[in-house]
C-alpha cells in the first residue's frame, strides 16, 4: 500500500514537471540551440580541418536527441495514452524516432541513409 502511494506521488511530480514553465523553457532552449548547431553543421565543409568541429557537432546532436528522448519519456509517463491525442506530440515522436534511427544507422556505418537534418529543428 505504501508503494502505491509513493508511485502516485512520483506520477504527480512528473506531471507537475512536464507542465512547468522551467521544463518547457529548457526544451525550448534546447530546440533553439539545436537550430544554431544545425546551421553551423550545414555551413561547414567536410575537410580535414573541420573534422574536430564535426565531431563536436555530432556529439551535441546526440545530446539534443537525449534531451528530446527525456522530454518524450516525461510527457508519456505523465499523460499515458493521452500523449497520442496531441498532434504535436505525435510529430515530435516521429522526429525523435527518425533521429534515433539515423544515429543507429550511422553507428552501423550506413552513411548515406539520407534523413534530412532539417526535421530536427522541430
Amino acid at each position: 500500500m505504501f508503494g502505491r502511494f509513493r508511485m502516485v506521488g512520483i506520477t504527480s511530480y512528473i506531471t507537475l514537471v512536464s507542465h512547468s514553465a522551467i521544463f518547457k523553457g529548457i526544451i525550448m532552449g534546447a530546440i533553439l540551440l539545436n537550430t544554431v548547431t544545425l546551421t553551423i553543421s550545414t555551413s561547414i565543409s567536410d575537410t580535414e580541418d573541420t573534422r574536430v568541429y564535426r565531431l563536436i557537432l555530432d556529439a551535441l546532436d546526440s545530446c539534443f536527441v537525449a534531451v528530446y528522448f527525456v522530454e518524450f519519456a516525461v510527457k508519456f509517463y505523465s499523460l499515458g495514452k493521452r500523449y497520442w491525442m496531441n498532434g504535436f506530440n505525435c510529430l515530435d515522436f516521429g522526429f525523435l524516432l527518425s533521429s534515433l534511427l539515423q544515429i543507429g544507422l550511422s553507428k552501423a556505418n550506413f552513411k548515406s541513409f539520407g534523413i534530412s537534418k532539417s526535421h530536427k529543428i522541430f
